[in-house]
């Protein structure tokens, strides 16, 4: 679109009502909070010469998601694609499945053929669209058919809407797809399998969205729950406590299950195998075991370990005669 139709056409609004839309408004809220802040301890934000990347950036953290897809769709790029990339990245918001699945059903929306066009024409204006119609009447006019109304027309079929009209904007689509979802559909992700010992608290890390997205709810489980504790089983990021001293490992089976979006309930589940101590875990972690100072195999390096060491000083190990390969 042009600079001028995102700028206050509803094309140009339209990713502001797909972030309520899809994640509430307590992330659009969040977000011009924090500008009127900002104006308050005398930081200003310009229409016109503030830095794209960094209020799309402030946009992820105010919704606790990546928008970039989003704000692509709807026209406003990011002024450098890598460096917002890495601000992201770094920062920790996930892809979003809401997104994933607005923008395929966006595409589905798209005209196959000129009849469908002239079909959608006429549920959107009610009649066949004029060329002495405002911006977005006139472009509809003009690819209606084959009838030239605007000279020069400006894209490769002519004027109108046509099979290559409908791949070209689906190709748009699909080119955003697998730029910011080179995995496909992102889901819940739990995190990844960890080791730890009875008693010791351990940090789960979940792959969704950050602290404070408005639209989700977080529930974590597990299985055996004897001996589990987590801080706050509600909680996005919470520790879990357990206390298996049995066998070595003891795995637990830890669930995330997370609701609301427009999303059905989703979970996944990592295993956290639990030993008896802190030695056992990191010999279990591959961490301890076989240490070359560690001769008792006890975690520590002390006159133990010196002592059996000196049992063997001096015994020679070559070869008393020749032997077979």
């Amino acid at each position: 679109m042009a600079e001028a139709e995102k700028a206050y056409q509803l094309k140009g609004h339209a990713k502001f009502v797909d972030i309520a839309r899809l994640f509430g408004w307590d992330g659009v809220n969040a977000f011009w909070y924090s500008i009127n802040e900002d104006y308050e301890n005398g930081i200003i934000w310009s229409k016109h010469g503030s830095n794209i990347n960094d209020l799309i950036l402030r946009w992820c953290r105010s919704v606790g998601v990546d928008l970039r897809p989003l704000f692509h769709f709807w026209g406003t790029h990011p002024s450098n694609a890598e460096a917002l990339k890495t601000a992201v990245i770094a920062q920790k918001f996930p892809a979003s499945a809401e997104i994933y699945d607005a923008l395929l059903r966006y595409r589905s929306l798209v005209p196959e053929d000129n009849k469908a066009f002239q079909d959608f024409a006429l549920n959107w204006w009610g009649h066949k669209p004029s060329i002495d119609g405002y911006w977005t009447e006139r472009e509809h006019a003009r690819q209606w058919d084959n009838e030239l109304l605007w000279d020069p027309p400006q894209v490769p079929n002519g004027e109108i809407y046509d099979e290559s009209s409908s791949a070209r904007i689906k190709a748009v689509i699909d080119g955003l797809l697998d730029m910011y979802f080179p995995g496909g559909r992102p889901s819940t992700d739990a995190g990844i399998d960890m080791i730890t010992w009875s008693g010791q608290p351990v940090q789960l890390d979940p792959n969704i969205p950050a602290d404070g997205a408005p639209a989700l709810t977080y529930a974590w489980t597990a299985d055996p729950a004897d001996g589990v504790v987590f801080s706050d089983p509600a909680a996005l990021a919470p520790t879990v406590t357990i206390t298996k001293a049995t066998d070595n490992p003891s795995p637990v089976n830890v669930k995330l299950t997370v609701t609301g979006g427009l999303n059905p309930v989703e979970g996944d589940t990592i295993t956290i195998y639990v030993y008896d101590d802190a030695c056992k875990a990191a010999i279990g972690a591959g961490a301890a075991a076989g240490h070359p100072t560690d001769l008792d195999g006890n975690c520590i390096t002390d006159l133990k370990d010196f002592s059996i060491m000196a049992t063997k000083w001096l015994n020679n190990t070559g070869l008393k005669e020749p032997a077979l390969k």
